[in-house]
């Protein structure tokens, strides 16, 4: 009997420190994640997401007025050309500076850069006297076209599309 209650004993003790071990590597493990390496580790997940006022709030009233119809101009231009396949219904106007905040925000990592990459090779285009840009993205969320004013009166478009989480430039065009 007697080495039946050391067996015991022994087995308990083990059961114990096994699970007291266990007990103190989660808390240490977890404690040592501070609040600032916590913070820079959600950071990291959404680094692309932004914050800001929109344009429309910060730009000057009469320069955000004439791009404003610059970007109408170049929607009508759009569905001049393209009158079957764009329905204005269908796509939202937003200026270029606010796509982050009106849509990248709401995307994945992965997928706000290839946007943005997209983006910045579409804006390679630019020449001096161009007007800022504005993104048509349509309602699905899977096409965008950028679109801008160039210096001579001729409109830039990018048409843009997804395909699984990459975006590509479809087509590039100059309409008069």
């Amino acid at each position: 009997m007697n080495m039946r209650k050391k067996m015991i004993a022994t087995v308990l003790t083990a059961t114990a420190l096994v699970i007291c071990s266990v007990v103190y590597i989660n808390n240490t493990t977890n404690a040592s994640i501070s609040p600032e390496k916590e913070f820079i580790k959600q950071n990291a997940i959404n680094s692309h997401i932004t914050n800001h006022k929109e344009y429309a709030q910060t730009a000057n009233k009469d320069v955000y007025d004439k791009l404003y119809k610059t970007w109408e101009k170049a929607t009508e231009r759009i569905i001049s050309k393209y009158e079957k396949d764009f329905d204005k219904k269908d796509w939202e106007l937003i200026a270029g500076p606010d796509i982050d905040i009106r849509f990248k925000n709401m995307l994945s990592g992965q997928e706000a850069s290839a946007y943005s990459k997209v983006s910045i090779q579409a804006k390679e285009a630019y020449e001096k006297g161009d007007f800022l840009d504005c993104v048509l993205l349509h309602k699905d969320k899977n096409k965008a076209k950028i679109a801008w004013e160039k210096h001579d009166g001729k409109i830039h478009i990018a048409h843009l599309e997804k395909k699984g989480s990459d975006w590509s430039i479809v087509l590039e065009e100059n309409i008069e």
